[in-house]
């Protein structure tokens, strides 16, 4: 299946032209041990790593879709059926790159000195939905002077 590759530590977006699916490849693909599903409209689904912000800063890096709070590590983007199931995604390198905005560490920290990771976010879990906050002590790293 086609699929594409949402990198922000070398800030580019890849074809994956032969995808073949499934959790195991999924977890290859963007390097994680658990994933949560960013619904993107289109029938198509950004799997991202769920345990982006708790790795070391120096293992980080950002990224954003519009009207959303900056993402944390790679994503994975597929097509996704009404039964749920991952097929080709219906988008192009070229309109993810139109959408995509790369996120500077800083700005994600600003972002959690204003308040912004104070409201709670839901996400898919085995047992159902569940929501969460993402930790007020989280360590975004040595601000960078500009």
């Amino acid at each position: 299946m086609r699929a594409l590759l949402i990198d922000p530590f070398k800030r580019v977006i890849t074809e994956i032209g032969e995808f073949r699916g499934g959790l195991t490849a999924i977890y290859q693909a963007i390097g994680c041990d658990t994933f949560d599903g960013v619904p993107l409209g289109h029938g198509d689904v950004a799997y991202v790593d769920g345990d982006g912000l708790l790795k070391p800063p120096s293992q980080r890096a950002y990224f954003a879709f519009p009207r959303n709070l900056p993402l944390t590590g790679k994503a994975l983007v597929v097509g996704v059926t009404s039964e749920g199931d991952a097929t080709d995604t219906s988008l192009s390198v070229g309109y993810l790159t139109a959408l995509v905005r790369w996120v500077d560490a800083e700005e994600v920290r600003q972002a959690n000195a204003d308040g912004l990771f104070d409201a709670a976010f839901i996400m898919a879990s085995a047992d159902g939905w569940v929501t969460t906050r993402i930790p007020s002590d989280i360590d975004f790293g040595p601000s960078e002077e500009k």
